[in-house]
């Protein structure tokens, strides 16, 4: 590990990659989603398909990400867990939107458009994370994060006092309905992303619960079965895809056929971490050591990449050549979001809360 370290520290894209304590394996598997991000932001030939599934794998692989700590995190007090969690994650949060608001009015003022601005309209959007008419900003809010702060204290309220399987099944159950009244019942958007934290909840509770499995999984060496299971998973995937609306749009707390939208984003995340359980294994065998630190440093920071790579995409959209040809855009959206998120992390670590 320690000439791991150092073969990383050396490489100057991949400059703050941690490897310390880290389950390298979820790492990947999280940079890969990460990159399906990238990949449905820049208009790739497969978005609408990318977008079945990609938010759900982000709730899972969290919720497998607090089963491998166990009972470390929820035994402690839940006061310093919020102050901890806001800390990392809301206050990025209001960070990147007050970037936003400050390049939204900058334009404003540029096109001589100042009636367009409405500090209490700005005010409201990003203190509720609601997307109003009068205004979007450059980007759509950046609901992922109050959505990871919400769903991880409902998760660590859910495991530190539904303290057997049984219980933790229901609560599943529980937050699931939540969803399903949220989103077909209740006809306002609630604030902050409580609404759409109870789906994100309900998937983060089958990645702790299905914990097991995917350790079991990844000792598993029968080829034949995982890609038999994986076929099987798209399949399912397609066959409702084809008779039912599955959409799932967490952002907008908006789907399809419910419980189809839900099962088509498990399904899809079961098969895309078997596909990419072997791509590892291959970046293990043929020493493509490069390329399995890239993603990995994808997934250490999916904070900061989240809205910035959003930022990148707006600024490039007045670019016509690039904004129109998705092998263009792509490619110079990572590259740039690699190099903004360094500089980041060098010279403004403050910004993500990292120092």
């Amino acid at each position: 590990m320690g000439e791991k370290m150092n073969v990383i520290k050396k490489n100057s894209i991949v400059s703050n990659i941690k490897l310390n304590n880290r389950n390298l394996y979820i790492d990947f598997v999280r940079g890969c989603a990460m990159l399906l991000v990238l990949l449905h932001h820049c208009g790739s030939p497969f978005r609408n398909i990318i977008l079945l599934f990609h938010m759900p794998l982000f709730f899972i692989l969290s919720g497998y990400t607090y089963y491998l700590i166990d009972n470390k995190f929820y035994e402690g007090n839940i006061l310093s867990y919020v102050k901890n969690r806001f800390k990392k994650i809301i206050i990025p949060y209001f960070v990147f939107e007050f970037i936003n608001a400050l390049i939204y009015i900058a334009i404003q003022v540029f096109k001589h458009n100042i009636k367009a601005i409405s500090l209490s309209s700005m005010l409201y959007s990003i203190i509720t994370c609601i997307n109003i008419e009068s205004y979007y900003g450059i980007t759509l809010r950046l609901w992922f994060f109050p959505c990871i702060f919400i769903s991880s204290i409902l998760l660590f309220i859910t495991l530190k006092y539904a303290n057997t399987p049984i219980k933790k099944v229901l609560s599943f159950v529980i937050f699931l309905v939540l969803s399903y009244v949220t989103s077909n019942l209740i006809v306002v958007r609630l604030p902050f992303t409580i609404d759409i934290s109870m789906l994100a909840t309900a998937y983060m509770l089958i990645g702790f619960l299905g914990g097991f499995l995917i350790d079991k999984y990844k000792l598993n060496e029968k080829v034949l079965l995982d890609l038999l299971i994986a076929g099987l998973a798209i399949v399912i995937c397609a066959i409702l895809c084809y008779f039912y609306d599955s959409k799932m749009l967490m952002y907008e707390n908006q789907y399809g056929d419910f419980f189809v939208s839900i099962l088509v984003g498990l399904f899809g995340s079961i098969s895309f971490i078997i596909i990419i359980n072997y791509f590892y294994k291959l970046m293990l065998i043929i020493l493509f050591k490069y390329i399995q630190y890239f993603v990995i440093w994808f997934s250490q920071n999916s904070l900061a990449i989240f809205p910035v790579h959003l930022q990148l995409i707006y600024l490039f959209s007045h670019i016509e050549v690039i904004s129109k040809s998705f092998f263009l855009k792509f490619p110079i959206i990572t590259i740039s979001t690699i190099i903004v998120v360094n500089i980041i992390n060098n010279y403004f670590p403050y910004l993500i809360q990292k120092k």
